[in-house]
């Protein structure tokens, strides 16, 4: 047999046994990338708010700004790893809340419970439904984010005057590694552009119905 073509069929058995040590740590979950680096820097959105003179009250209570994602996945192909993290989600989220109810209504009184809440003409509920972060799973896919947020909004002698719920997303595109981005700032702008699509969101809700 000539000596090339012995060398191809060589080559070629390393390549396949290489594939197969590749596929067999992959679904042995051999490393876990932490993603706990992951950090939500919500910005006031780009709406102009119209003043309301009515008298508002806001409710966060610990179930709001406590809220934390915890999130562990198995392998992800394109990582080469498992990933795991965890983000705070309802503690920034809670403050870009505030500003801009306090952006629409002047000076709002805050409470962590509806029963603290005294001399307003109505309050807002929010409520963090679900978040969701996910890491590419193979080099097609992106980093995406999803968060719902739902409102629930009392007179001010507390009877429920309606609700409203936000469902926004965000995602970066693994090209983005073409311009130097790592992983961890690709999920960053994810999870931040799904949380400035609903505080925009948000705001402009506020500006329709009050």
């Amino acid at each position: 047999m000539p000596h090339d073509k012995v060398r191809a069929m060589r080559w070629s058995f390393s390549a396949v046994l290489w594939l197969f040590g590749l596929a067999g740590a992959l679904l042995s979950g051999c490393g876990t990338m932490d993603m706990r680096k992951i950090l939500l820097k919500p910005q006031q959105p780009d709406v102009i708010m119209r003043q309301s003179s009515l008298k508002a009250g806001l409710v966060l209570d610990e179930t709001f700004t406590g809220y934390t994602y915890t999130f562990k996945t198995g392998p992800q192909i394109f990582l080469l790893a498992s990933v795991a993290g965890s983000i705070d989600i309802g503690k920034n989220l809670s403050q870009a809340v505030y500003s801009i109810v306090s952006s629409k209504f002047g000076n709002v009184v805050v409470a962590r419970g509806q029963k603290e809440l005294a001399d307003v003409e109505l309050y807002f509920v929010p409520r963090i439904v679900a978040f969701e972060y996910s890491p590419p799973f193979t080099g097609y896919s992106s980093h995406t984010a999803d968060i719902i947020l739902a409102t629930d909004v009392y007179s001010g002698s507390g009877v429920k005057q309606t609700s409203f719920t936000i469902k926004q997303h965000g995602s970066r595109s693994n090209m983005a590694q073409l311009a130097m981005e790592s992983n961890y700032e690709m999920a960053e702008k994810a999870v931040n552009e799904a949380v400035a699509n609903l505080l925009r969101d948000f705001a402009d809700d506020l500006n329709r119905r009050y």
